[in-house]
């Protein structure tokens, strides 16, 4: 079977960013990237697949040179070959030109399905799956949690997510489109195979081997930033201590934000006696019922 897999390289969602409100983007130095999180997903059930019928596994993503770090990662934990679409010359794209771009880019290549992530950690759009499948022309499905094979490698079942934690069970032809939404444990990839996958040699295409100039590329986009802005504060109730309280207790109760410890009796004595207490504990709290026989 043969696979492709689309990858977006994005900045770590747990590093911190900061905003660039002249250029109105954020700034990208000092940033750690990493691969889209639900395209690490698509990817592990690409090799899974692989891992049982057999065939090809390609990666392919749209980014600077930069992005080559994702596709090494990709080519490290199993994947057998990486093309990278190279943006330089139009920098960043909204979520229609991606799609559009990577459609181009696949319909030259051979394949029997496509994996995408659901949507990107970044912009969240989900939008970019579901253009590809549109200017390709394939059945497409959203969602999937689950990949089986039924019936050879023409054919798979998908379990798909539904509202109310309800699970859709559908059963479709190749070629197809899947955006996967969570489901299978990553694989991670040995130091050799790291090294490895250092020595491969990545394909990279440039809009001119799409037959598509920058101008026209740019003209595709339909989306615009209009504005940016921080989140609200939450606003947060203030702690007034109350003024019998001697101001020891006030400070106190000002550093602790109002919480005190909770009060606890300590039961000693006899383990017979103990018994006794704690019985006669739990009936006072209501917390057991005498039982007549």
């Amino acid at each position: 079977m043969e696979i492709i897999v689309c990858v977006k390289q994005i900045l770590d969602p747990y590093g911190m960013v900061y905003y660039d409100h002249q250029a109105s983007e954020v700034k990208k130095e000092g940033v750690a990237s990493v691969i889209n999180p639900s395209d690490e997903l698509a990817l592990e059930y690409a090799l899974k697949l692989k891992d049982s019928t057999g065939g090809k596994v390609i990666v392919i993503c749209l980014g600077s040179s930069n992005a080559e770090e994702s596709l090494r990662y990709c080519l490290s934990v199993g994947a057998d070959k990486a093309i990278l679409i190279s943006t330089q010359d139009i920098g960043a794209l909204e979520a229609y030109t991606t799609g559009r771009l990577l459609a181009k880019a696949i319909s030259h290549l051979h394949y029997d399905l496509i994996l995408c992530g659901l949507q990107a950690a970044d912009d969240n759009t989900g939008l970019v799956w579901a253009v590809i499948a549109e200017e390709l022309g394939l059945a497409a499905v959203g969602g999937v949690r689950e990949v089986l094979t039924a019936g050879g490698e023409r054919r798979l079942v998908v379990h798909r997510g539904e509202e109310g934690g309800e699970r859709s069970i559908l059963e479709l032809d190749l070629p197809a489109l899947l955006a996967i939404e969570s489901g299978l444990k990553l694989r991670y990839p040995a130091l050799r195979s790291r090294l490895a996958a250092q020595k491969i040699a990545i394909e990279k295409l440039s809009l001119d081997s799409l037959q598509v100039s920058p101008d026209e590329a740019k003209s595709w986009s339909n989306v615009k930033l209009a504005r940016f802005s921080l989140p609200k504060p939450k606003r947060r109730g203030l702690l007034i201590p109350d003024e019998s309280l001697s101001a020891f207790e006030r400070i106190q109760h000002l550093m602790t934000g109002g919480i005190t410890t909770k009060g606890a009796s300590k039961l000693s004595g006899e383990p017979n006696e103990v018994a006794v207490k704690l019985a006669e504990i739990l009936k006072e709290n209501d917390l057991v019922k005498t039982i007549k026989k």
